[in-house]
């Protein structure tokens, strides 16, 4: 595929893309809310018969739900009202997936073996204008 990947680090951000399902013209747009299981993709719409209409257009995408990749996208309607969708990523159409905000990415890895306090690097990163800073794993 020639689009970027959607992973973790795609959380929050906000993308725009096309799917490859027959008769889904929509361009879709939202933010990405998170990376889920099949299983809690399913709760937001019947991803079964979505697939196969994917399929009929690229049947190289697999039939086993459980080999896709998914997230949740919480769409922008321009509504104050906010839809939540699942998507797989391998149903996006090829070239057409755009990342639409311009946040960077950076990883920090704090080697200090005293640092148990967690809440207080957050504290200094928003403190520092970094008002979006989250923990994404603690090792």
């Amino acid at each position: 595929m020639s689009n970027p990947s959607i992973d973790e680090s795609s959380v929050d951000r906000l993308i725009t893309f096309t799917t490859k399902h027959d008769t889904d013209t929509t361009i879709w747009r939202g933010v990405v809310s998170g990376i889920v299981s099949r299983r809690l993709a399913a709760r937001e719409w019947d991803i079964q018969s979505y697939n196969e209409g994917v399929r009929r257009t690229d049947p190289t995408v697999s039939t086993n739900l459980d080999t896709l990749d998914y997230f949740i996208l919480t769409l922008d309607n321009g509504t104050s009202g906010s839809q939540t969708r699942s998507f797989a990523y391998q149903w996006i159409a090829d070239n057409s997936l755009v990342f639409l905000d311009a946040a960077s990415r950076v990883t920090i890895e704090i080697l200090e073996p005293s640092t148990n306090d967690h809440d207080q690097i957050l504290t200094v990163l928003r403190a520092a204008g970094y008002t979006k800073s989250r923990i994404v794993s603690v090792s």
